[in-house]
């Protein structure tokens, strides 16, 4: 029987599988490639639209549905059919001519049928659009339907323009039942409401007869915490954010540029092989490819053991099982100046309406200088800050 067409990885496009140039490298095209043609099931999540990941994939095939959009969106590429998690469908009809317009603020849609929609351009948005290969479309937000958008993207060219306060101006009380979250420094995004990991998860196996039980989950960005939260197998980067890593099961021993995703697809070729070699021999042409992508793994490897002999002294270089990361905890702490709203909220005593007004009060009056300087925040009393001790930390 083969090992691996027993289970689907759902892998984190954006942090583990691209190169600095924001395309896939060699060597994990070979191990995809590799890891498809043993019989592996594969798929991808991205905060991209479905035209963006494709033009990245090229001939990558994928075995299911693939989230895109942060998962607003499950998009089967091999018959053009999607299904929306999430949109703005009910709000107001206004909400979209409300949205900031101010200098050096970009504003753009990502929209249900695969586009993204640049209602205002800045020099940020053109940046992210230009890296991260989206094509877009001009658009009038008189002009658009709730129904019709997945996420609302807001892009700062500077630190200095107070993103939350033109969002709190320009649409009142409607910025209380809005999700905001902050993709990269410079890029906040708007979603009506959070997809459960359960429903992406539903999304991706469903239409292919998957048991959501068999999906590995293999992350590296926050925006995938639902997902490994959810999963019944989960692996996180070995430099994936500290609240990532404690929510997966296992942990890898590279980091994301290091090759984490390289690691866990190969090592899942080799135990499938194991298995079936003690029935029978692999054909030449096989083992031919396999000692290729064997050796393309080692370079990758040798690479990130020289980085790494540079940066620390060495340790036992025996192989080594997946670390499990239940005594994680203790060492894991919440910076009040970098965090975001979901880490945030793993505090004591606060909700998302706490943690909001955490984000708004450092959004207008900069870094706290200590943990107990949050008691300052509107809503905030000394007795919550006081029971953080031991959970939080300022940088």
């Amino acid at each position: 029987m083969n090992q691996l067409d027993q289970r689907l990885v759902l892998c984190d496009l954006d942090h583990l599988l691209l190169g600095a140039d924001g395309n896939l490298t060699q060597v994990v095209r070979d191990v995809l490639q590799l890891f498809v043609r043993r019989g592996g099931r594969f798929t991808v999540f991205s905060q991209r639209t479905p035209r963006a990941v494709r033009s990245i994939l090229g001939s990558v095939r994928l075995n299911a549905p693939a989230l895109v959009c942060g998962g607003a969106m499950a998009y089967h590429f091999a018959d053009g059919t999607s299904r929306t998690l999430c949109s703005f469908a009910g709000q107001d009809a206004d909400l979209f001519t409300r949205l900031p317009d101010a200098a050096g603020v970009g504003v753009a849609l990502q929209m249900t049928d695969g586009t993204t929609r640049v209602l205002r351009m800045s020099e940020a948005l053109e940046r992210h659009l230009r890296q991260e290969w989206t094509p877009y479309l001009l658009a009038n937000a008189a002009d658009i339907k709730g129904e019709e958008v997945l996420r609302v993207l807001l892009y700062q060219d500077s630190k200095a323009v107070p993103m939350i306060s033109l969002l709190e101006k320009s649409l009142g009380d409607r910025t209380a039942v809005l999700l905001g979250e902050r993709a990269a420094a410079d890029t906040l995004i708007l979603t009506p409401r959070t997809v459960s990991g359960h429903e992406m998860l539903d999304a991706v196996c469903m239409p292919v007869g998957i048991n959501p039980e068999d999906v590995l989950v293999l992350s590296g960005g926050m925006s995938m915490l639902e997902l490994v939260r959810n999963a019944s197998q989960s692996v996180a980067a070995a430099d994936a954010p500290p609240e990532l890593r404690l929510a997966a099961q296992k942990v890898t021993l590279t980091d994301a540029a290091g090759g984490a995703a390289v690691e866990v697809l190969y090592r899942m070729v080799r135990d499938a092989e194991k298995g079936t070699m003690k029935e029978t021999h692999l054909p030449e042409s096989q083992q031919r490819e396999a000692v290729f992508i064997c050796l393309s793994v080692a370079a990758v490897i040798l690479c990130a053991a020289l980085a790494f002999y540079f940066a620390v002294p060495l340790q036992d270089a025996a192989v080594q099982p997946l670390p499990d990361t239940a005594g994680l905890e203790q060492h894991i702490l919440v910076d009040l100046n970098t965090a975001g709203l979901s880490a945030l909220c793993t505090l004591p005593g606060v909700g998302e309406s706490r943690a909001r007004a955490i984000l708004e009060y450092r959004e207008q009056n900069g870094p706290f200088a200590r943990v107990e300087d949050a008691a300052c925040v509107p809503g905030l009393t000394q007795t919550v800050v006081d029971s953080w001790k031991g959970q939080a930390t300022v940088s």
